[in-house]
């Protein structure tokens, strides 16, 4: 079996979405780390997993409403905050 890999416009738009995500919560101080699939690639791939499309990010429970705080800068990059429940 092979995996269909992610094209490369796709890849490229995640790596901008980790500069600005990261951008965002250094500059307000706010702690978050790689996680899940984003977290294997960057140790086993160096980089994207090359089938992957999306981005594993976590921060502490503490850092919730802080994080919310930045809506607005996350609104003016073009992102949205939303709410999943997994389960």
């Amino acid at each position: 079996m092979t995996l269909k890999t992610t094209k490369k416009s796709a890849i490229k738009l995640l790596y901008q979405m980790m500069y600005d995500f990261h951008r965002i919560m250094s500059n307000n101080n706010v702690e978050y780390w790689a996680d899940g699939g984003t977290l294997l690639g960057a140790v086993r791939h160096k980089g994207i997993i090359p089938w992957d499309d999306d981005l594993d990010v976590g921060i502490m429970r503490k850092d919730i409403k802080k994080f919310l705080s930045l809506v607005s800068k996350f609104n003016r990059c073009g992102y949205s905050i939303v709410k999943v429940n997994f389960g």
